[in-house]
């Protein structure tokens, strides 16, 4: 499981584990409980339990998920989203090439130990409060 699975899972369990009558009380003295995943009608396109969350709470609301994105779609948001850059053509190819499994979980762990991943989240950061540590250089 790659780290970004693994942080998504945690923090999805957490949120949902939170005791709903504590909710006014800070959030570190949340009691955790167990949750188990929930039923869902459209099985097939479940993949891991995270998916059954999400599924659900589409279901719900009468949605249904977006339809799965091609390879080429998926590796220019990953860039964009994790280190700010669109992909290098080569970086496209290698991934479009790559039938492995796990092809997709690779390509994320390699962007996350990437060093334009911290300055692009530091950037992010930023912009986030509104430059106001940069004494408004940041619009």
């Amino acid at each position: 499981m790659n780290k970004c699975v693994q942080i998504t899972t945690l923090l999805i369990v957490v949120q949902l584990a939170v005791d709903e009558a504590a909710a006014t009380r800070p959030w570190p003295y949340y009691v955790p409980r167990d949750v188990h995943p929930p039923t869902v009608e459209n099985a097939d396109w479940v993949i891991n339990d995270v998916d059954r969350f999400v599924l659900c709470k589409l279901e719900e609301r009468g949605l249904r998920p977006a339809p799965a994105a091609s390879k080429r779609t998926l590796v220019r948001r990953l860039f964009f989203d994790l280190i700010g850059l669109p992909p290098m053509p080569e970086d496209v190819e290698t991934y479009l090439n790559d039938a492995a499994p796990d092809a997709y979980s690779r390509l994320v762990d390699r962007l996350l130990d990437d060093p334009r991943y911290l300055h692009a989240g530091r950037f992010r950061q930023l912009t986030d409060i509104g430059g106001s540590v940069l004494d408004g250089v940041i619009a």
